[in-house]
């Protein structure tokens, strides 16, 4: 067999081409939901109700992602720096990617989300460690940025 990249998903068999295009409808997807939690930011609009909707989809799609026969692009550690060739590797790449920022545009609407509440009702956000939702939301979108690798 050659190691040559497959750069056309024609040649791909049956199978591999179908999960190759599932996944590629995934990565639309995920770029249309991180468009609009940055719509939802721009607007102003940060009551739970506004984003409900692109969260519940986003949690949708990254359990859809984590049956992937190519691997669970949520798993990645770090999103592929380097574009390939390979239709394969590239597609997952891309949702990788795609995943990565959608998460964060949702944790950038709600942390701004979280900084509006007031105080009294930041209470209900501790955690038994004492880090607010907040705290959290923030560290973990640092992690994401670094697997993106956008320092």
């Amino acid at each position: 067999e050659s190691m040559t990249p497959c750069t056309d998903d024609a040649l791909l068999p049956t199978w591999m081409g179908q999960v190759v295009a599932r996944l590629a409808g995934f990565t639309g997807a995920l770029r249309c939901i991180a468009k609009r939690f940055e719509e939802l930011r721009l607007s102003g609009r940060f009551r739970p109700e506004d984003g409900a909707l692109a969260q519940k989809e986003l949690q949708v799609l990254r359990g859809c992602l984590g049956t992937s026969r190519l691997y669970d692009p949520g798993a990645a550690l770090l999103a592929p720096a380097l574009a390939s060739e390979d239709i394969i590797v590239r597609t997952h790449r891309e949702a990788t990617i795609a995943l990565y920022q959608a998460v964060v545009a949702g944790q950038e609407w709600e942390a701004v989300l979280l900084e509006q509440q007031s105080a009294p009702s930041m209470t209900a956000y501790i955690g038994r460690s004492g880090t607010s939702a907040l705290g959290r939301l923030l560290q973990s979108r640092a992690v994401l940025r670094m697997r993106l690798q956008h320092f």
